[in-house]
């Protein structure tokens, strides 16, 4: 019985590796985001060219590429196309997606904060108590 049944798990685990999207899901996604890139820019009336939008894209792909373990690409794959779909069917906030396309850089005062671990400092920019 405890051969079938380990045989079992084993099949599963198979099925599971099988289904797993590797490397061909991630370049499938990001394609899919490259030809997205314009109707979202028009949908969120961003002022940036599709150009510049699809940089940034590109560079948030290639702070990936060191990762080979297939799980963790199945999930950085399965996060993408949440947030593909979010952008398109408009769930996200055009501040979210400005955040993405154009990252606020953080204040002197936050950098400090954030190196001697003060991180609601760090985070909020020192203004009010927001603990």
């Amino acid at each position: 019985h405890a051969l079938v049944t380990q045989e079992m798990a084993l099949r599963a685990m198979v099925k599971a590796e099988a289904m797993l999207p590797g490397r061909n899901g991630a370049l499938t996604l990001f394609r899919r985001i490259l030809r997205a890139v314009p109707r979202v820019l028009t949908l969120y009336d961003i002022d940036m060219s599709v150009g510049e939008a699809r940089e940034k894209v590109r560079e948030a792909f290639k702070e990936n590429a060191w990762v080979r373990d297939e799980r963790t690409i199945a999930i950085l794959c399965h996060k993408g196309e949440t947030e593909l779909e979010e952008a398109t069917l408009q769930y996200k906030t055009k501040s979210q997606l400005m955040s993405f396309l154009e990252p606020r850089l953080m204040t002197p005062k936050q950098e400090l904060a954030l190196k001697s671990g003060d991180r609601a400092t760090a985070i909020y920019g020192g203004f009010g108590d927001q603990h």
